[in-house]
């Protein structure tokens, strides 16, 4: 019989990256730091009031203002893990997928300005 893992892996969702403000309402979360180029994005958010919110990706430590966004969608809803940026027509921005092997920031974004503050991802791989 095989043997057993030596931890038991979380259910899904428990492992997700979170980056939560002090009172925590506003998020972003990403399920894991690093991506393989070309890979699609999966990102979850919470805390979105607004229709104007964004989820929005720039490069490392870069404010979600409108030039130095590299992709964005809006988020239809409060709260999610549901959205991936893969390359759809819906997606914002710069249009910049697959991302170029490199640091970014995802952010939950209104006007500009990070709700969530960012967390930090990276690609890797590529040509």
């Amino acid at each position: 019989s095989p043997s057993p893992s030596p931890s038991p892996s979380p259910s899904p969702g428990e492992d997700w990256l979170e980056a939560c403000k002090k009172n925590g309402k506003r998020c972003i979360e990403l399920p894991k730091a690093q991506f393989e180029f070309n890979e699609p994005i999966e990102v979850g958010w919470k805390g979105a009031s607004k229709d104007s919110f964004k989820v929005a990706i720039t490069k490392e430590d870069k404010l979600p203002e409108k030039r130095k966004v590299r992709l964005f969608l809006h988020t239809p809803v409060k709260s999610s893990r549901g959205i991936q940026f893969d390359g759809d027509a819906a997606e914002g921005g710069k249009k910049d997928f697959p991302l170029a092997p490199g640091t970014y920031d995802a952010h939950l974004a209104n006007k500009g300005k990070s709700k969530s503050g960012g967390l930090t991802f990276t690609i890797t791989g590529g040509a």
